[in-house]
């Protein structure tokens, strides 16, 4: 056969091998091929003696964390996530050790009452966050309190010592103040650690408002980013609100909640449109998700048809589509299908010349560049921590007995920081904030690391060096 019609059908061959490896991805496999950890979440209840005041639905605080923390935290039971409840006043109680069994964390939640007590020692409460965390990643501690800290430590005490332990170990916070708690410690806590969007979740003052937060949090946790609406409609009122919908969504998810039942909700598309009214699910509380939304401004209009003057909060999600297959349409896998048959045809041309196909066998190439392993050298005792060359993996440097490489320094944090190796290169990654490691003497967040580095990690000093371990 002649040589050029050997590569064309060599050619066509490879171009359908691509074509079909193209359509699996589209209609077959889902690109998160890296799924985050599950979470761990530690909800932190104050039940000191004003969270049985009634906000103004006439449930109080505590009745209404009872009544929507478990619907709301079963909507992201598909992440698996492992929950454990810490209830306080002037005593801390572990109400449930973590756990995924939603049937445990409802009977846990069904029997927190609050006291006579008007103490809260928020200290001691979050102390116990962090011992049942211990050093889990992925990990969330939710602070729900009406009081500022009255018994135990003090708010500088609190963030001086269970803000930090809480940050060094990797956790974030989600803060929600229900009216009566100190504002300023609380930022400070977030500013320490924060979780993403946590700022969003602060102000829970009222019932809607508190409603939308617990229903921010465990969504945002599962990777959508809420925006939150909060205001007050007089009798007969109405507001307009727009949500921008960029391409390539899945679905907008919407809830309101109002302090009073017999609210319209109404959700218009960017043509004006009306999708459909939302549906009650509880008292008070409206959802309704729309699936593939078009691109452009939507509308939400909340109308109060009552007599009496209602407050109000809205909570969107707009949740990116999670599968290739509803994101590409027929024409574009078309045009991806034409792209990847010319530059199969390309490659085969290059390849056959290069080589010089079906005339003569390949010519040996010379070999690439030899990868160099890393290792810390501690000078002070001779000890050598080899890095390997997984880019995959992690190695942690800490006092934390989990770390691969544990420093027994009092200067060193639990989780001190992260060496990565990724293209022959090593890079140093800082976890423990207040410029605490360092390379060469100057403090670092992110550096890359190259033969003879001292590398400081609090007040302990280790050397990088890279050999060739294959001599």
């Amino acid at each position: 056969m002649p040589r050029h019609l050997l590569s064309s059908v060599l050619a066509v061959v490879l171009s359908l091998l691509v074509y079909a490896g193209l359509l699996v991805l589209v209609f077959v496999v889902n690109p998160d091929v890296q799924p985050s950890p599950p979470p761990h979440v530690v909800l932190v209840i104050d039940v000191s003696a004003d969270m049985a005041e009634p906000e103004a639905d006439g449930m109080s605080k505590i009745d209404i964390i009872r009544a929507e923390t478990l619907p709301l935290l079963r909507s992201f039971a598909p992440l698996k996530p492992e929950v454990a409840v810490v209830t306080f006043d002037e005593q801390v109680q572990l109400a449930l050790p973590l756990s995924t069994d939603l049937y445990a964390l409802r009977g846990a939640l069904n029997q927190i009452t609050t006291s006579s007590s008007d103490q809260a020692n928020v200290g001691a409460a979050l102390e116990a966050a962090n011992r049942e965390l211990g050093s889990r990643f992925n990990s969330y501690i939710v602070l729900i309190t009406n009081s500022a800290p009255t018994a135990g430590l003090s708010s500088a005490e609190i963030v001086d010592g269970a803000g930090k332990q809480a940050r060094d170990a990797g956790h974030c916070f989600y803060t929600l103040d229900l009216g009566g708690a100190d504002r300023a410690f609380l930022d400070e806590l977030r500013a320490l650690a924060s979780c993403p969007q946590a700022d969003e979740m602060v102000d829970a003052s009222d019932a809607p408002r508190l409603r939308a937060a617990l229903a921010a949090f465990p969504n945002a946790i599962g990777g959508m980013a809420p925006e939150l609406h909060f205001g007050a409609l007089d009798a007969k009122g109405a507001v307009r609100i727009s949500v921008g919908v960029p391409p390539f969504l899945d679905r907008i998810r919407i809830s309101a909640f109002g302090s009073a039942t017999g609210l319209e909700l109404r959700v218009f598309d960017p043509g004006g449109a009306q999708a459909r009214k939302m549906r009650q699910v509880r008292e008070g509380v409206y959802s309704m998700n729309v699936l593939g939304p078009s691109t452009g401004t939507w509308s939400l209009a909340l109308d109060n048809p009552t007599d009496a003057p209602v407050s109000y909060a809205l909570v969107n999600w707009t949740v990116l589509n999670p599968n290739l297959q509803k994101v590409l349409d027929v024409k574009a896998t078309l045009i991806l299908a034409a792209v990847a048959t010319s530059l199969a045809v390309i490659w085969t041309s290059l390849v056959a010349r290069r080589f010089r196909l079906f005339g003569r066998a390949p010519q040996p190439q010379p070999a690439g560049p030899v990868e160099i392993e890393g290792v810390l050298v501690n000078a002070a005792n001779g000890a050598r921590f080899w890095l390997g060359r997984d880019e995959t993996a992690e190695i942690h440097i800490g006092s934390s007995p989990e770390c691969q490489i544990r420093l027994d320094d009092p200067t060193v944090a639990p989780r001190h920081a992260v060496i990565y190796y990724g293209k022959g290169k090593y890079f140093l990654q800082d976890k423990a904030g207040d410029e605490r490691t360092a390379r060469n003497g100057k403090p670092v967040d992110a550096a890359r690391l190259v033969d003879g580095d001292q590398v400081g990690f609090g007040g302990a000093v280790l050397r990088f060096e890279q050999h060739d371990d294959s001599v």
